[in-house]
């Protein structure tokens, strides 16, 4: 009796398969929030941030008038990685989840033009997660409470 090709390959093929699936299947943090990319570390780069401007918009689709906050971040410290530099660059404060922050949001965390807060950059140096993140001392980007 003889075995086809097919068949024999079989355990092969589903070993890989495996394999992948086991690989790319997003994992889970200890809070219960899935992990994409695989466990990522990065450096962190201590500065400050200084609010440019705050520009009301409405959304498409939306009836609250949110806010678009541009910022500057002036490290202690100039970073190594050549794709995060951040001299002459301007960028979007949003929440966690993308959206832009209220006026609540705004009022409870005291973000005018021209304030400035402790701040810090954070550079991927292993995994596929996001490139780089801020963390703002003293605004928790995941208050969504004050939308």
């Amino acid at each position: 009796m003889e075995i086809c090709a097919v068949s024999r390959s079989l355990p092969a093929v589903l070993a890989f398969g495996l394999f992948l699936w086991v690989l790319l299947m997003p994992g889970e943090t200890a809070a219960g929030s899935p992990v994409l990319g695989g466990p990522c570390a990065y450096q962190r780069y201590p500065g400050r941030a200084r609010i440019l401007s705050i520009t009301p918009v409405t959304p498409p689709g939306e009836t609250g008038t949110v806010f678009e906050v541009r910022y500057s971040f002036h490290p202690e410290e100039k970073n190594r990685e050549t794709f995060a530099q951040t001299e002459g660059r301007t960028f979007l404060l949003t929440l966690k989840n993308g959206t832009y922050p209220s006026q609540k949001f705004l009022d409870k965390y005291r973000i005018e033009k021209g304030r400035v807060f402790d701040c810090s950059l954070q550079v991927i140096t292993k995994g596929t997660c996001t490139p780089t993140l801020f963390e703002f001392t003293g605004i928790d980007l995941g208050d969504y409470g004050t939308r």
